[in-house]
This record gives C-alpha cells, sequence and structure tokens, in this order.
C-alpha cells in the first residue's frame, strides 16, 4: 500500500492511502482512525507489538514523535508491504526521509540533504506531482525500450528478407533510418508530460510480465507479416523486373526489392512511435508535446 507522510510544527499527519503493491486500485479505507503521540508508540511497540500491525492500517495521525520513532514507523509501514513516501521539513526528518521509499524534503535545509527529491512546494501538493511524474517516468522507459526493442526486430527481419535474395539496404539507408527517423522519435517520445490527473490505477512494475511480452511479440508478428506480403505483392506484378543475382549490394542497387523494403519499414517505425507513445492515464496524448507543462497542483473543484 501506499503511505505518505507530513511532518510539521512537531505535529506528523500520516496519511494513509493507497493499495497493496500487486493490486491496481485503492481499497476502501477503514471506519476506525486511530491517532498517537510518541509516547502512545513507544508503549504499543514495547508491550503490544502484535497489535501494532493493526494500528498502523487505521492510523491517520502520529504526532511528537522523536527522529528514532519516526524511522521506526516508516520502517513499520514497509514491513506491511506498504511503499512509504514522507514529507519533512526539519533536521529531525532526515532519518525517516532517508528511510522512506520516497522522500520529499519541503524546505532547501538540512531534510533536503537525506531526501531524494526537494519541493518549492512547502506543503502536501508536490505529492500528487511527484506520482504523476514518477508513474509517467517508468512508463516512458518501457514506452522507448519497447520502440527500441521492436525497431532492431524490424530492420533484422528487413536485412534477412534483402539478404535471401543477394541484396541490402545501402548505407545511406541505414543512415537515414538510425539517425533522421530512429533517434528524433525515440528523443521525442521522451517528452511526453505526465497526465494532468492522477488516477487509481497503477502502471506496469517490471518489463518481465506476460502484457509487455505478449505486446512485443504480437507486434513483430505483424511488422513481419506486412513486410513479406508487400514484397511477394511487388515481385507478383506485371512491371517487376528481377534483380541481378550474381552480384552482391551496392552493385545491385537500387531494385524493386530494396526500394519496397525500404518504404514499409520506414513507416513501421512511424507507426511504431505513435503506437507505443500511449498517453491516457498517466500520460499526455503525443500531440500535446509542444504545448507548455504546469507542475502546479489542478485546481479542486467547489464542494457541492
Amino acid at each position: 500500500m501506499l503511505a505518505w507522510v507530513k511532518e510539521t510544527g512537531g505535529l506528523t499527519s500520516w496519511i494513509l492511502q493507497g493499495s497493496y503493491q500487486q493490486e491496481g486500485c485503492f481499497p476502501e479505507q477503514p471506519l476506525t482512525h486511530f491517532a498517537l503521540n510518541g509516547k502512545s508508540f513507544a508503549v504499543v511497540c514495547e508491550h503490544f507489538p502484535d497489535l501494532l500491525p493493526k494500528i498502523l492500517v487505521q492510523a491517520t495521525i502520529f504526532a511528537r514523535m522523536s527522529p528514532d520513532q519516526k524511522t521506526l514507523l516508516v520502517r513499520s509501514l514497509q514491513g506491511l508491504n506498504y511503499c512509504v513516501g514522507m514529507c519533512g521539513d526539519g533536521a529531525n526528518d532526515c532519518g525517516a526521509l532517508k528511510a522512506a521509499d520516497v522522500g520529499i524534503s519541503l524546505s532547501e535545509a538540512e531534510a533536503s540533504v537525506a531526501s531524494p527529491f526537494t519541493s518549492k512546494i512547502a506543503n502536501i501538493d508536490c505529492v500528487p506531482i511527484a506520482i504523476r511524474e514518477g508513474r509517467c517516468s517508468l512508463v516512458t522507459s518501457f514506452v522507448v525500450f519497447k520502440y527500441m526493442a521492436l525497431y532492431s526486430l524490424v530492420q533484422f527481419v528487413s536485412v534477412l528478407l534483402l539478404y535471401t535474395i543477394n541484396t541490402n539496404l545501402s548505407d545511406l539507408q541505414f543512415f537515414f533510418f538510425d539517425l533522421v527517423i530512429t533517434t528524433t522519435v525515440a528523443a521525442l517520445m521522451g517528452k511526453t508530460a505526465p497526465a494532468k490527473e492522477l488516477g487509481p490505477e497503477r502502471p506496469q512494475g517490471t518489463l518481465i510480465n506476460p502484457l509487455v511480452l505478449g505486446s512485443l511479440l504480437l507486434q513483430t508478428g505483424l511488422l513481419v507479416a506486412v513486410q513479406v506480403i508487400c514484397y511477394f505483392i511487388t515481385v507478383s506484378q506485371r512491371w517487376y523486373i528481377p534483380l541481378n543475382s550474381t552480384v552482391t549490394a551496392p552493385e545491385n542497387l537500387p531494385n524493386y526489392e530494396n526500394t519496397v523494403v525500404f518504404c514499409i519499414s520506414g513507416f513501421q517505425y512511424l507507426i511504431l512511435a505513435v503506437v507505443m507513445s500511449k498517453g491516457y492515464p498517466f500520460r499526455r496524448p503525443l500531440y500535446s508535446n509542444g504545448e507548455p507543462v504546469s507542475l502546479s497542483r489542478p485546481p479542486v473543484p467547489p464542494p457541492p
């Protein structure tokens, strides 16, 4: 589950909400809420350790806690399979910020040294922004990886198909694919900003799962089939002239086989970029790459 912590003025508010790491939606919050101070927390840890997990999942506020108790609380929540985030603005929060999975410093003082993130917003409005940016970064990394993997497979199929008829792509064609299309597209795919709203769904956390691998295999099969079909359609035309197979590339260039494979694979690289650049629910649409990005919190609608 996900636990976020905010500390100011000696009062530590622990906001517990989220889902277990293996689930993808937010469970309903418990009806009972606990509020403990540092002394009560120490008594529970020392004399009632068996009750500590039940108290932690139903606690809303932990107040007046020492630095060691804050760190212990973070590690206790992590022991319950929570992904713990900590927001703090003082030196007494450094231990908890360092122990948390995601630590956000709300000041540029001592706490910023121990936490991986420092927010210019001095309140917990930065937490949804950090989650949206993190999810967008993870999805973008997977998107670029899948695109580069499919790009390599498409080029491998193109070269293998042309090698069977004793020809190949020219050096200029390889240069055009590698630099003009692939490098430009991969760089632009990483420019997509995070979604404007934070949804309950969570992105895939690993590449080794049926969804990612199945997507790669299906895309590869489709791309190979399109190239092979286009090749046989070309050689079946009346105007088709077979290439001179007694010589190898580049002496037998240009030819019909090289031209059709080059054109089809070039369009496949561009289509892959559009297909892989999925927007909702973690990123904005592909056409929004040129729009200015605001990291401020989305406006909250007034209560009914």
